[in-house]
């Protein structure tokens, strides 16, 4: 008899715990547990959750712990870099029944999830990246060493939320100066090139699985995740991003972004999620499932060794820009999310309300 194992996603109001349901949906002796923030999250209106509740009080940690307890929970799975932070700081504490997933220490997570002091550890390192300054918004700290145009970037934000292209210096010094927020930003020199992705497992710094994505298919929205994108091989982009993984004795999943510089001719490191991403859909897709290797390596199984299929994947907004793949079964079953919305349509149909209504506002 196969063994049922209990999850706990103890922050089950996270943008990508949907992404990850889904890719567990099979595995019928896996039962995801979730607790949220929040009762206003598409996750808790899935088919294949367990069970769900809403934290009540503000101690987090307590609330995990009892929910270990009531639920007898085999391994606590957080989706975000907010909550795998917290449980990282509070391991120690943490109700000894469960066991917590694949995870690095505190200060290489700190280092890989911020992105000033990556930059330092990437400089220190001899590491590809391209070049960059932190600033505070004050008009009279300039950028220097720096060539326009450059990317404005905030410290703290993912997904390429409010980042800000400026092609010469006169207009980054106009927005500094009527610029209202006083934290700090990362000035980065623009990059001729594109964008490709590896999105990793690792132990001790060493990777166990990976695949890595060019972009297909780009979001209306500049530096939004992409719409579609295709997995390809790339020993260059592997060596770069095993040499930033190693440097950091990294453990558990991540989403590193990179950029080709076409002028210097070498890949460039731009940043490390330390979360699930995406594209963790079209990774399995592909043939490799993140959310199921990371849990059983976790509890000390084996991984499968599956080898990346080299395939389009596109998610179903961007259907609407790519309407004949509509008349392609096989590619619409193989190569999109709209068979997994449709097996498991309500969170997507609980966004589109929540979208819809900011519509109207």
């Amino acid at each position: 008899m196969i063994q049922e194992i209990n999850i706990l996603i103890p922050d089950g109001e996270s943008t990508w715990v949907v992404n990850v349901i889904r890719c567990l949906r099979a595995y019928k002796n896996y039962n995801l547990h979730l607790i949220s923030k929040t009762s206003q999250t598409a996750a808790r209106y899935s088919r294949y959750i367990k069970s769900f509740y809403v934290i009540n009080g503000n101690d987090q940690l307590e609330e995990i712990n009892n929910a270990i307890r009531f639920q007898q929970i085999h391994l606590v799975m957080p989706i975000a870099e907010e909550m795998s932070k917290f449980l990282i700081t509070n391991k120690n504490s943490l109700d000894r029944r469960a066991k917590l997933m694949l995870l690095p220490d505190l200060k290489s997570y700190s280092i890989a999830t911020n992105k000033k002091h990556l930059y330092n550890h990437l400089i220190s390192n001899n590491l590809p990246t391209p070049k960059s300054q932190v600033i505070n918004a004050l008009p009279r700290e300039l950028v220097t060493e720096i060539s326009f145009p450059v990317l404005v970037k905030p410290l703290d934000l993912k997904g390429g939320e409010g980042i800000l292209k400026f092609n010469c210096e006169k207009d980054l010094e106009n927005y500094m100066l009527f610029r209202t927020e006083s934290d700090e930003l990362l000035i980065q020199e623009y990059i001729d090139g594109f964008d490709i992705d590896c999105s990793v497992l690792c132990e001790n710094g060493e990777i166990l699985t990976y695949t890595i994505q060019e972009e297909y298919l780009s979001s209306d929205v500049p530096y939004a995740p992409q719409l579609g994108v295709s997995f390809v091989d790339n020993s260059d982009v592997l060596c770069v991003v095993s040499r930033v993984l190693k440097s950091l004795n990294w453990n558990g999943i991540a989403h590193i972004d990179l950029r080709f510089d076409s002028i210097q001719n070498e890949y460039k490191i731009l940043e490390i999620n330390g979360r699930f991403w995406g594209s963790t859909e079209a990774s399995k897709a592909a043939g490799v499932n993140f959310p199921l290797e990371l849990i059983n390596r976790s509890l000390g199984f084996s991984l499968s060794k599956n080898k990346y299929k080299n395939l389009i994947f596109i998610k179903h907004k961007g259907l609407l820009k790519k309407p004949l793949k509509l008349i392609n079964f096989n590619f619409i079953r193989n190569n999109t999310d709209l068979c997994e919305i449709c097996q498991d349509p309500l969170p997507t149909l609980y966004r589109f309300k929540k979208w819809f209504l900011r519509k109207l506002k």
